[in-house]
This record gives structure tokens, C-alpha cells and sequence, in this order.
């Protein structure tokens, strides 16, 4: 009877099993024979890379990147698992770290048409974020707030979002200037819930500006508990 912990002697045979599987679209198949093959061996690069393109290919992004990141730092000279790494955190939404993985595999030596053309697809992504503030700027507004200055925060958050429109962080801060003085934040506050819709403290802040402005069914909307979670099973990594 075969054991879900392969010897040693069998890694090769059982890889390749697990490949043939992954291959023709078993992907339970192919999930338990690898992740046997880790148990056995943490650190078999090619089961780990295997098993994080699996977990990127029915869309679990973010658990791909443990096992993309193990394979490289076991082997990275394996010029595949660069490429991997990168293409995963581009789809995590992690362009800019990719970006860096990617530049940093050209610079070692693997510069052809798949590298060059993910460095372009990495860099479109980069060039679409959102510009943010700089830690600088960050600093600048909280030491305003600490020393009492809501005036002068005001001030300085309206220039920001000159710059930064897109700010969440920026919206938030106007919102809560605004606020410490007695002024109307709603629709600070409105903007940031719309750039941050999972922000709880946001919805927060928003309801309770609803609520002194005593549109209570807004309020309350604001204050019911936003409770988010995956459709569909989970792969068992």
C-alpha cells in the first residue's frame, strides 16, 4: 500500500506521477502527490515550484508565493523559477516586488524574449498604481496632527491630494481634520470608503458622520459588519 510520504527513492518516481497528473488537468491528484513529496522533502525545488504554479492556476495567488519564493531560493539558477516568482507576484498584485525579481534576474544573466517580455508586462502594471504619498510626506501630516496643528493638516492634506487624488490615506486625514475643527468631512470621508472599501475604521467614520447629520439608515449602513470570504472551495495548502 503506498503512503502518503514517499522514501527517498521513490521522490523521482513520484514527481513524475505528480507531473503527469498536473499535466492533464488532475489537479487533486497532482496537489496530493506533491505536497507528499514536500513532506518528505521541504525543500525539493521543483515539487515547490510545481505546487505554486498549481495554486496560481486555480487562482490562490497569495499561497502560490510561499512555494514560488522556496524553489528559487533553493535553486536560483534555475532561470524558470525567476520567471515564476515574478509572474506570481504580478498576479498577487504585487507588481512592485516583481518588478524587482524580474530586473534582478536580467541583471544575473536571463535576458531573453519570455524574461523581457514579463519585465514589460510587470512594468505596465507598476505604471498603472496609484501614485502614494512618501513616507516623508506621511510624517509630515502625523506630526500636525500630534502637535495640534488642524489648520495647518488641512492645508497640507489639500496640497497632498493635489498630488496624490487617489490617496486613501490622504482622504482619511483631510476627513479627520475636518472633523477635530467642526467642519463638514462627509464627503472626505465618502471618498475614502470608495478608495477603501474594506477600511472598517473608514465605514466607521462615515457613519458617524451620518449620524450627526441624524440620516440614521445611512449611519447604519455604514456600521453593519462587512464580512468578505471566497467563493468556491479552498486548495488544501
Amino acid at each position: 500500500m503506498r503512503t502518503n510520504t514517499p522514501e527517498a527513492e521513490n521522490l523521482d518516481a513520484e514527481l513524475q506521477r505528480a507531473i503527469e497528473h498536473h499535466q492533464a488537468g488532475r489537479h487533486e491528484e497532482a496537489e496530493v502527490l506533491y505536497l507528499a513529496i514536500l513532506k518528505a522533502q521541504p525543500y525539493h525545488a521543483i515539487a515547490n515550484h510545481n505546487v505554486g504554479l498549481l495554486a496560481g492556476q486555480l487562482g490562490f495567488h497569495d499561497a502560490a508565493l510561499p512555494y514560488l519564493r522556496t524553489a528559487l531560493s533553493v535553486n536560483p539558477d534555475e532561470g524558470q523559477f525567476w520567471i515564476s516568482y515574478a509572474n506570481g507576484l504580478l498576479k498577487a498584485e504585487q507588481a512592485e516586488h516583481g518588478l524587482e525579481i524580474i530586473e534582478n534576474a536580467i541583471e544575473q544573466g536571463l535576458d531573453n524574449a519570455e524574461s523581457q517580455a514579463l519585465l514589460a508586462r510587470v512594468q505596465a502594471a507598476v505604471a498603472s498604481l496609484p501614485k502614494t504619498p512618501s513616507a516623508a510626506e506621511i510624517e509630515h501630516l502625523v506630526a500636525l496632527y500630534n502637535s495640534g496643528q488642524y489648520p495647518a493638516l488641512e492645508s497640507a492634506t489639500r496640497a497632498l491630494l493635489l498630488d496624490y487624488p487617489e490617496s486613501g490615506f490622504a482622504w482619511s486625514v483631510l476627513g479627520t481634520a475636518l472633523q477635530v475643527q467642526g467642519k463638514d468631512a462627509l464627503t472626505s470621508l465618502q471618498k475614502t470608503v470608495e478608495l477603501a472599501p474594506d477600511d472598517a475604521e473608514a465605514h466607521g467614520n462615515l457613519g458617524n458622520a451620518w449620524q450627526a447629520r441624524r440620516e440614521y439608515t445611512h449611519a447604519i449602513d455604514c456600521w453593519e459588519p462587512r464580512i468578505t470570504g471566497d467563493v468556491g472551495g479552498a486548495m488544501k495548502i
